[in-house]
């Protein structure tokens, strides 16, 4: 039988054992991350799924280097749940492939290093990668897809990484979304009796979803026009091909624009899948290819109360609480304020309607004011204690009025602010319901914005539209109410006021 301190000993050594050797589950991980950091499973979620034992490393050092304190990490993060994913996706992946690269793997102690330490230190690996131009009498052991006549050929390397292409292309050799890679090699004549092979084009491919994540030349270059052809030829033998994802700098790999129009009516007739997003359809219709666009640029943007204040900017001049007053408390955003004598302004607005309810009221309750003459304002104006009750409905109507006008003035900005985005199909005490054409807005957006989101978002626009307004690179329509509007009333209202407003105050 083992004794207490035994067996704590035995399980203080396990635990050590699986954090050394990286055996703890993503889930642990996480768990990890919200025991020492108090912000949205989504983000430990994605930290933990990133970087695994390396998590809390880098959110210590994120903290140290971009903030005063733990708490002020704390709180950005809980209000801007995306933040690291939007604003160091790039970095952790660049972090990671110096870390795992076979010269550097179990070689660094980051806890000596401070993330700006880490970026620098990846960065000048990246730098570094030197290309070798190629080996001597070079003996293929992998299986090759086609053998071209002019000495070229593709190999297939099966897993996600392969350190004799990292070394011979000077990139990081590497797909964290593909399960395979393709090599565009050539085996030339070299001196007498010799041959030299190298490789040209890496592509990353995963045979799961058929998408090609990465196509790159040596440095992570975009790749030489000239191996185009085969490029195209490699697709064209693939069991399936979906399209083209996003990986690490994604503006360097080929795709759909880099081919020529008979290329393209070859992918479409063998691969229509591969053509059913709205940008990969655009090419087609643009290059007369297909005569409609089928894929979906439109969605509903649901927005509750709450959320309307992350698509607009609101003037600081501006209440924090003005959208929830326009929407759910519209009653608040005007108060008028009358003297008593306003009634004299609103006089001449009272139609016979209620001219007559007047009449009647006064004839019943005042028998010894005369009203013989039918002039109401001339018989206020004489019995003005008397009358008190009339000269409140009048004013109490002329100020509901103004009221309503104020209120339909602020909503209307509202409306027309929120169009920014497309039609505001519902704009009510719930919130908004907007129809944008997500294209259309992407459009004018800085391309790097555009393809760094895609990237994060495995190409999905939608995801890629609501990370580039959470991180801000889409310009926000200013919402504002202009001071110096003065809200008015026709006469129809004030008379539709008045009704209510001499049943109250006369009943």
């Amino acid at each position: 039988m083992y004794s207490k301190n035994q067996i704590k000993k035995l399980i203080k050594e396990q635990v050590k054992f699986i954090f050394e050797n990286d055996l703890l589950l993503e889930a642990d991980y996480k768990r990890k991350i919200l025991s020492k950091f108090t912000i949205p499973e989504s983000t430990a979620e994605y930290v933990s799924e990133r970087l695994g034992k390396l998590s809390l490393w880098f959110l210590n050092a994120l903290e140290k280097e971009v903030f005063d304190s733990k708490e002020d990490f704390i709180k950005y993060i809980n209000e801007r749940p995306f933040w690291i994913r939007s604003n160091y996706d790039n970095t952790i992946i660049k972090i990671l492939d110096w870390l795992r690269h076979p010269l550097i793997a179990g070689t660094v102690d980051l806890k000596n290093l401070t993330l700006q330490q880490a970026i620098e230190n990846s960065e000048k690996f990246h730098d570094e990668l030197k290309t070798l131009g190629g080996e001597i009498d070079y003996k293929e052991e992998n299986k090759k897809l086609v053998q071209y006549d002019n000495k070229f050929y593709w190999a297939e390397i099966p897993g996600n990484y392969s350190d004799e292409e990292c070394k011979r292309m000077g990139h990081c050799g590497r797909t964290s979304r593909g399960d395979m890679l393709f090599s565009l090699r050539s085996d030339i004549p070299y001196g007498k009796g010799h041959t030299l092979n190298d490789s040209h084009l890496t592509v990353a491919y995963n045979s799961t979803d058929g998408i090609i994540y990465q196509s790159k030349g040596k440095k992570n270059a975009k790749p030489s026009q000239k191996y185009f052809p085969y490029f195209f030829d490699l697709i064209m033998r693939l069991p399936e091909f979906n399209g083209f994802g996003r990986e690490y700098a994604s503006s360097e790999d080929i795709n759909f624009d880099d081919f020529s129009n008979d290329q393209l009516i070859k992918l479409y007739n063998k691969f229509p899948k591969a053509f059913s997003t709205y940008k990969s359809q655009k090419i087609l219709f643009d290059r007369g290819i297909i005569k409609e666009i089928t894929a979906k640029s439109k969605i509903i943007l649901d927005l509750d109360v709450d959320d309307i204040d992350s698509y607009i900017q609101t003037g600081r001049d501006l209440r924090n609480d003005i959208i929830k007053l326009i929407l759910q408390d519209p009653y608040d955003l005007y108060d008028p304020y009358y003297e008593h004598s306003n009634w004299k302004y609103s006089i001449d607005y009272v139609d016979e309607k209620n001219k007559k309810t007047i009449l009647e009221y006064i004839e019943k309750k005042f028998p010894n004011i005369d009203i013989s003459s039918n002039d109401i304002e001339e018989i206020i104006k004489e019995n003005e204690d008397e009358l008190d009750d009339i000269i409140r409905a009048i004013n109490r109507a002329s100020g509901d009025c103004e009221s309503s006008d104020y209120q339909n003035y602020c909503y209307k900005q509202l409306k027309n602010t929120l169009e920014f985005w497309g039609n505001v199909e519902e704009l009510d005490d719930t919130g908004a319901k907007i129809e944008v054409d997500i294209e259309q807005i992407l459009d004018n957006v800085d391309a790097e914005y555009v393809s760094d989101a895609m990237e994060r978002c495995d190409d999905d626009r939608e995801c890629a539209f609501h990370e580039l307004v959470s991180n801000g690179d889409i310009d926000k329509p200013r919402f504002y109410l202009d001071d110096r509007y003065t809200p008015s009333c026709n006469r129809e209202d004030f008379n539709s006021y008045l009704v209510d407003s001499l049943d109250f105050e006369l009943s």
